[in-house]
């Protein structure tokens, strides 16, 4: 059996995802690879697009579980990620990430005017945070509700993406 290098792989992903964002399509989620060492829930932040660099790039890292029976925002909690909610939505809609993007700090989504999220409601089509939920071996999901009330078990994966177009990134790790 032969094996695919991973930068290979990662590659043919990117370029996947240049064509069919570029074509208007979004690719399915597809799974990250997984950790076997984490016995609680995998973490993944991914804060690439806002411009973030280097190991502030990206938080992957495995929260306890001290019950069984914890929420997302639990999960978050344990790794030190904070999230913020809109004053429309509360946390059912994520609006910052460790405080990303800014609200003193304007970015620019390529074909669209400056923007600077206020999380007064619903954050733009073109620049959101994804809410992902891998279910054990499962493959990655947009999180059926939000931070406070949805579970999470051990073994599960939770993904924060900062989306920025028409394909919606599964988290990187």
């Amino acid at each position: 059996m032969s094996r695919r290098s991973p930068t290979i792989g990662i590659a043919a992903s990117l370029i996947l995802a240049a064509t069919l964002t570029l074509t208007g399509c979004t690719p399915a989620p597809t799974p990250a690879p997984t950790s076997t060492n984490c016995t609680g829930v995998r973490v993944i932040v991914n804060f690439d697009l806002l411009g973030a660099a280097g190991a502030a790039a990206e938080v992957n890292a495995c929260a306890p579980l001290a019950s069984g029976h914890e929420t997302v925002a639990d999960a978050l909690a344990t790794v030190e990620v904070t999230t913020e909610g809109t004053a429309k939505y509360g946390d059912q809609v994520v609006c910052r990430v460790n405080g990303l993007p800014a609200a003193d700090k304007p970015f620019t989504v390529p074909g669209h005017s400056a923007y600077s999220e206020t999380c007064a409601s619903m954050a733009p089509e073109y620049a959101y945070w994804a809410l992902w939920i891998k279910a054990g071996a499962k493959a990655w999901d947009y999180a059926a509700e939000g931070v406070s009330t949805q579970q999470v078990s051990p073994g599960d994966s939770i993904g924060l993406v900062f989306t920025t177009g028409g394909a919606t990134p599964t988290p990187s790790a």
